[in-house]
Order: C-alpha cells, then structure tokens, then sequence
C-alpha cells in the first residue's frame, strides 16, 4: 500500500493525484504519531498547541480533496505543504521533548514543495522548516541565545535546503531528459510515417505490377507481397485445402500432375540461399485453371554483406505456353503429315511385295527388286524426316529439352544392353567399362538417343571380330562418356566435317547405309545441353566419340 501511495505523489504525471497522495503519505505519518503521543502522554492533551496542530492537519487533509483544476489546484499546492508544516511545528511543540523526533518528518511537506514549485518551492521549504522547527525550537530553549543552541536547530534547515537543491537538479535533468525523448520520439514519429509512405508507394507500385512478389526473411516468414502473389496464392492454397503449409500448397512438375518436392519449390530453394532464374512450375488443381509460371528468386543482403532475405518473383507463362503448344503442335502435325504418307506407302509396298511371286520364274523378279528398292528408300525417308524435324527444332532454338537428374553410367548401361543383339549378329565384341556417374540435368529420351547414336555408328563401321568400348568418366567440372571403336577411323578432313548435316565419310567405305543426319543431329542435342561432343580418330586404327556434360552445381540438384 506504502508503495502505491509513494508512487502516486511522486510519479504519477496528474497533479491532482499527486496532491491528495502527498497529503495522504503525511497525514498517515503525523496522525498515528500525534494518537500515541495522546495515549501515553495525556497531558499533551491539555496543550493547545496539540490541538492547534490536529486542526491543522485536519484542515490541510480537507483542502487536499477539495482542490481541482485552475487558480485553486496552484495555491493548493502552496498552502498546502505550508499548512503541513505549521501542523507538525505546533504538534512537535507540544510534545517536547520526546517530540523532537518529529522533525524529520518536515521532509515530506518539503519535498511536496520543491517538486511542485522547484525553485519557489525550496525557498518556501527552507522558510517553512525555520519557522516550524527551528524558531518554535529556539523559543522553548533555557539558552535561546547559545551558539550551539541556534547551530543545532538550523541543521535541519541546512539539509532541507541541501537536499531541495539536490532535487531541484534532479528535476531539472529529468526534464531535459524528457525533452531529449520528446525530441527523439518526435524523429522516430516522422521516420515511422516516412516508412509508411514508402510502403504506400512501394504497395502501389508492386499491385500495378502484372508478375507475383514475394518478400521472405531468413527464416521464410513472408514480408510483403502483391496483389498478382495474393491471386497466385489463392491457386496455391485455395480455401477448400486442408494443409496451409508449404508441402500442402498445390505446386506441381511442368506435367500439371507430378507434385513438386518441397525442396525443388522456388520458395523453400529462395529461403535456403538459391539464386536462379525461370524455373516452370504449375500451381493449382490440375484442370483448365491451372497456371503455368516462370519463376526466379535472388538474395537479399545487408549493408555487411549478411543475408537478410530473398525475393521471388512469379511470372504468368500460361498464355507464352499455350503459344509454345500451338507451335508445337504444327510441328507435330507437319511430322505427322510427313510420316503418314511415307508410312502408307510403306505398307502398301510390303503388300506388294507378298502378292509379287515367282509365276513363271523369271518374270516377276524384277518388279520384286524393284519394290524393294522402293522400300528401303522409303525407310530412308521416314529416317530422314524425324531427323530432320529434330534438326530443324535445335537450329532455330526450339528444341524442347526435358531436363531431370539423370546418371550417364545408366544411361549407358541401357545403350549397350541395346546394341548388343546387333553388335552379336556381326560378330563384334561391346565391352562396357562404365562406372558410376554424378547425376547431370540432362533430358533423359534425347541423351539416351545420343548415346544409341553412337553405339550404332560403331557397330556399323566396325568389321566382324572388331571390338568397341565404352566408358565413362568424370572431372571437376564435367560428366563423360565415349565410345571408342578399332574401325577404318577417319581422315583429318572427314573429323572436321563429320558433325555437318548429311555428311558420310569415305573413308568408311559403302557397305552400311545412311543419310549422315545422325551425328549432326547428336551434336544439335548435346550443344543444347551445354555440352561438348568431339570426335579423335586415326585411319586405319579406329575412333574415339567423347560427349561431355557439365556437372551441375550443388544447389541445382536440390
């Protein structure tokens, strides 16, 4: 209770509660000691002075509740403390000698004083505590006129005023301190609106803008996003979806139906420290809804260089997919439309063929040679229009890779198993010396073509009892695989030209055929990928086919 009542008269900021709680603090000091003073000395009774000072203190406890706000609430604070201090000088005088000990409480209606009037204030105090102390003191002495006498009864005083001074100070300094608070509040005000002015700016400008933003910390709380991440989000996290964290969001592969681990998701690669660009990913339910969005995030630092978050940003692809689709689909109906043909005729040529017989034995032979001529040139065709295609496709850029994590070692493994019906039936030996291999982000179907490619070749341009091997093998940098054969080999000017479209070498001699599509077309694959092919041969000895691709970094696998 103490506690609370000496907190209210002198911290709380109401005037009016710091008044009564100062009257308080006094009267509950004075008028238990003036009660016992009257049970065990009741001749104090008897003293006018006792009287004079309960009166005092009665009326000053009175005034205290009955001052308000204005001219009243200011003298109050004045009269107050003063009349205080009469009520102990007369309760003091009355109670001499045991009395004395009173004096001390003259601090509180000092202090009240000097906290509320400073200056004024302690003036009024030391005037005060002179004329309730020290005179009523001095008066009641047998030697009023004593040195020592007058010394000792104007200590208190002294220290009145020594510890007025002391608050005064205090005071003061506290108020300059509010001032420098005030002032730094004030700052921190302006500052505080200047950000929010910025933050309405810069949410202006990210809802104008047609691409999703996402703002994250360190941790992966979102910061800030805009008005196309709100739309992206509601695809991602509709109401109906149970599961509102990341591995619940409905973000799929670029089929629109494979979900996409939670450590491939741009959000959970941006939050681990990743910078990449365009990755595809699909978000919302598979169906018409569904969106396609390209997606790249960068880090963002502090001024000491320390990562304090990422930004991600969505770009809508739907409709640029939707146009790669249409193109796509006219080559695929140009293949189609090519092949088709081809196809019926080869099939109307194997029924012509069945039907030719010998009649007579001699005069149906050569319609039967001719058909097959016409057979294997159609064949030639169809081989020619799907390399073609895919020629055509990695020239003008168009070549659709599906790149995944995929091991050249397997890849590998599967081509010799391939080649080894036909690699048997020419009596050549295929020695697979792979090993295991870093995973590499290559496309699955077209590397695997590559590597069929090359097998073929060295089969084909092997003679019976020759051997070919196949091998792998790895650097800092890169994944490799070659395919090394003890063939004709090859002229220097054949290596140099053995990549171009529909080159055959001569040195090879005529009894395989071909269209010299294969290679160029391998080398098209390759060079999409990032990669290398290179050819090292010698005529007469054999030759080393190298595809190298490069090994990707650690975060790309993740």
């Amino acid at each position: 209770m103490m506690g609370r009542l000496w907190h209210r008269a002198y911290l709380s900021t109401s005037p009016e509660t710091r008044l009564r709680a100062q009257q308080q603090l006094f009267f509950l000091i004075l008028a238990p000691a003036s009660v016992i003073f009257a049970m065990f000395r009741p001749h104090v009774l008897q003293v006018e002075f006792f009287w004079i000072g309960t009166g005092s203190l009665l009326l000053a406890s009175a005034g205290a509740y009955g001052a308000v706000r204005g001219p009243r609430l200011r003298w109050a604070q004045c009269c107050l403390p003063l009349l205080d201090l009469m009520a102990l000088g007369f309760t003091r005088a009355s109670t001499l000698p045991e009395g004395a000990t009173l004096s001390f409480v003259a601090f509180f209606p000092a202090l009240w004083l000097v906290i509320e009037l400073h200056r004024v204030g302690m003036l009024l105090a030391a005037l005060g505590t002179i004329g309730a102390i020290t005179v009523p003191s001095v008066l009641l002495a047998e030697n009023p006129l004593d040195p020592l006498t007058m010394l000792r009864n104007l200590v208190l005083p002294l220290v009145v005023v020594v510890v007025s001074q002391v608050v005064v100070d205090l005071y003061q300094r506290l108020a300059a301190s509010k001032e420098r608070v005030e002032q730094e509040s004030a700052r921190h005000v302006t500052a505080r609106d200047e950000a929010r002015r910025s933050a309405r700016l810069l949410t202006a400008v990210g809802d104008s803008l047609n691409v999703g933003v996402l703002v994250m910390d360190t941790d992966g709380n979102d910061l800030m996003w805009n008005r196309a991440q709100r739309v992206i989000h509601e695809l991602v996290s509709p109401p109906t979806n149970t599961d509102r964290t990341e591995a619940g969001h409905l973000v799929f592969a670029e089929d629109g139906s494979t979900p996409l681990p939670t450590a491939l998701r741009p959000a959970y690669r941006a939050v681990h420290g990743e910078s990449f660009d365009d990755q595809i990913i699909m978000v919302g339910p598979p169906g018409p809804e569904q969106r396609a969005l390209s997606v790249s995030a960068r880090k963002v630092h502090d001024d000491r260089g320390i990562p304090e978050g990422s930004v991600v940003v969505f770009y809508d692809v739907t409709d640029l997919r939707a146009m790669v689709r249409a193109r796509d689909e006219f080559i695929a109906t140009v293949s189609h439309e090519l092949r088709t043909p081809l196809t019926s005729i080869m099939g109307y040529i194997d029924l012509a063929i069945e039907e030719v017989g010998p009649i007579d034995g001699e005069a149906e032979e050569p319609l039967a040679d001719y058909l097959a001529v016409v057979e294997r040139n159609a064949e030639q065709m169809l081989i020619l229009v799907e390399d073609l295609l895919v020629e055509q496709q990695a020239r003008a850029g168009r070549l659709v890779l599906h790149r995944r994590q995929v091991r050249l070692s397997d890849l590998a493994s599967v081509a010799v198993r391939s080649i080894g019906p036909q690699a048997s039936a020419q009596q050549i030996t295929v020695v697979d010396r792979t090993g295991p291999t870093s995973p590499v982000l290559a496309d699955h179907s077209r590397i695997g073509q590559v590597l069929d490619n090359l097998l073929a070749n060295a089969v084909k341009y092997t003679q019976p009892g020759g051997r070919v091997d196949v091998r792998t093998h790895e650097t800092d940098t890169t994944v490799e695989f070659c395919v090394s054969d003890n063939g004709r080999g090859l002229t220097a000017d054949d290596v140099a030209r053995i990549f171009t479209p529909f080159f055959r070498s001569t040195a090879r001699g005529t009894r395989t055929s071909g269209l010299g599509l294969g290679l160029a077309v391998a080398k098209s694959i390759i060079d999409a990928h990032g990669g290398t092919i290179s050819v090292d041969s010698t005529l007469g000895e054999g030759t080393t086919f190298r595809v190298s691709l490069p090994r990707p970094t650690a975060g790309a696998l993740e």
